[in-house]
Parts: C-alpha cells; sequence; structure tokens
C-alpha cells in the first residue's frame, strides 16, 4: 500500500467526491424523465461552474435547471423532489447556492426575478432584501442574515479593486490568500463541507475574530460565524492567522511535488488535514483510495 499524499486527499475528497455527486444526480435524471416520459436536451445558460470541472459535475447543472423549471404545484415538480429526497439530497446546500446568487448579483433590477426562482425550492420560505443586507428564512433550517460585501468594504479601495476586477464566486482559496495581505489581523479558515448527496469539497473563508465574523468574498457576504457554521456545518482542517500564512507556503513543497496552482492555501489547508490525520485513519484512506 502506498503511502498516503496531498494528491490524495485532492483525488478523494473533491474529484471523487464530484464525480460520486455527478453520478448520483444523472441516476436521478434518468429515473424522472422514465417516469414521465419525456425526454430533456439540456442547453444550460448563465452561471457555469470552473471550466475545468464542468464536465464533472454536468449532471447535477441540469439536475439543479430542472428543478427550479416548475412551479411547486406542478406535478412534475413533485415527482422530481420525492426523487431527489429517494437519493437523500442535501437540502441545505440550496440556502448555500442562494446565498451565493443572491451574494453575486450586480444587477439589483434582476434580484425579484432570482428570488422568485429561489424561492422553488421547498426548504426557502422566504426572503427579505435590502440594500445593505438580506435574510433567508427556512422553517426547516432556521433563519441566516448576511451583510452584502460591497457595502461592507464600500470604503475600503483595496478590497473594492480585487472584488471590482475578479471573478470570486467558486474560487474561494484564491479570494481569501488575496484578502490575507489586505487584513492581516484576521484568519484564513478551510473547512470540509458535505456535499449534494455524499462526500465533502473544501471551502476556504476569512474570519475577523474578534467580531466573530466571516467574510466569505465567494459568495459576497459577512456575517455572523454562528450563523455561518449553522449553514456550513463546517469540518474544520486550518485556521491560520493571515500575518503568518506566507510561512506555511515555503513548507508545501516539502509535503507534495506541486505547489498547487489553484491557490496556495488550498496547499497549506491540504498540508494541515494531513498532518492532523493520525496513522489509523491514514490507512483507512489510503485503502478506500485504492480499492475505489
Amino acid at each position: 500500500m502506498q503511502k498516503l499524499k496531498i494528491d490524495d486527499l485532492v483525488e478523494y475528497y473533491h474529484y471523487k467526491s464530484l464525480r460520486d455527486n455527478d453520478k448520483r444526480a444523472s441516476i436521478i435524471l434518468e429515473e424522472f424523465q422514465a417516469t414521465i416520459g419525456v425526454h430533456y436536451d439540456f442547453v444550460l445558460t448563465g452561471e457555469k461552474p470552473i471550466s475545468l470541472e464542468y464536465e464533472i459535475i454536468k449532471h447535477i447543472s441540469e439536475l439543479n435547471s430542472l428543478r427550479y423549471k416548475y412551479g411547486t404545484e406542478s406535478l412534475y415538480y413533485k415527482i422530481l423532489h420525492e426523487l431527489i429526497k429517494l437519493y437523500h439530497y442535501n437540502f441545505i446546500m440550496d440556502i448555500r447556492e442562494a446565498v451565493t446568487k443572491i451574494g453575486n448579483l450586480t444587477d439589483y433590477s434582476l434580484e425579484d426575478n432570482l428570488i422568485k426562482k429561489i424561492l422553488l425550492s421547498p426548504v426557502i420560505d422566504d426572503i427579505s432584501s435590502k440594500p445593505d443586507s438580506f435574510k433567508i428564512f427556512s422553517e426547516e433550517y432556521g433563519i441566516f442574515e448576511f451583510m452584502r460585501f460591497s457595502e461592507i468594504f464600500k470604503n475600503n479601495k483595496d478590497v473594492m479593486k480585487y472584488i471590482n476586477e475578479n471573478e470570486t464566486a467558486g474560487r474561494c482559496h484564491m479570494n481569501v490568500e488575496a484578502l490575507s495581505s489586505i487584513f492581516p489581523k484576521y484568519y484564513t479558515i478551510s473547512s470540509l463541507l458535505e456535499s449534494y448527496y455524499e462526500g465533502y469539497y473544501y471551502h476556504s473563508y476569512t474570519y475577523n475574530q474578534c467580531e466573530n465574523l466571516v467574510i466569505d468574498a465567494s459568495s459576497r457576504i459577512v456575517c455572523s460565524k454562528d450563523d455561518y457554521d449553522r449553514l456550513m456545518c463546517p469540518q474544520e482542517i486550518m485556521r491560520i492567522k493571515n500575518s503568518k500564512l506566507s510561512k506555511y507556503f515555503k513548507k508545501i513543497d516539502r509535503y507534495s511535488r506541486n505547489t498547487y496552482e489553484v491557490s496556495n492555501v488550498f496547499g497549506v489547508a491540504l498540508m494541515m488535514q494531513l498532518k492532523k490525520m493520525n496513522r489509523k485513519d491514514r490507512k483507512i484512506l489510503a485503502r478506500e483510495i485504492n480499492n475505489s
């Protein structure tokens, strides 16, 4: 059995998880189309996942497009959501994705239509919106309040320059690395979050410990860490003060042949995750990887 490496963590927790979740979505799509006797030719428009990973999760994207196609009283809607429940969909993902969509919206004239679409989720009961914040109400999961990134940091030229010049959605590790130099007294946290149907995905965000606030540039929101933890249920693998991050960047190559082109932060998080694992857990994971 080969020794567990950082690259194995990426393969198992990232790529394998994406493939497994997409496979589940593919099965649901097939069963749904067979049940209603309709075949869909999907042409997805609007927001897409990061291009390199689009093919891996195309069935998830296709399924999501159907989920918001029909009204809640439609028979198709009811059949589809019963299937999703049957395959153990993690419905809190609806709220996470709603936060990112609302937070990243730049044309507020489109917000009413976006909210109307989001409210087709069976776990989102209402959304209230203000110029500087918004709330999501869920009978099942509770109330979540978010401050808008652009309002909180409108007087911070460095932050505004970064978010105005960069795509932030789906680039969490790069975002926190950029913010680390702007906010040296804050912390960078990387965690594993439960995914759509099974497995996990990695996510990084910035933490202002003094005010107990999370700054998530990927979703362009700021909120209390208590609310954020209720929404994300994170399994924290790394927490480092931003002023000390660069010291860890220099150590990445000791643990892997590659410094991750995606982000040095991601490389450090993987290094810390591997370092924290005891021998027994490493063996179990290595065995799972070898057998998958």
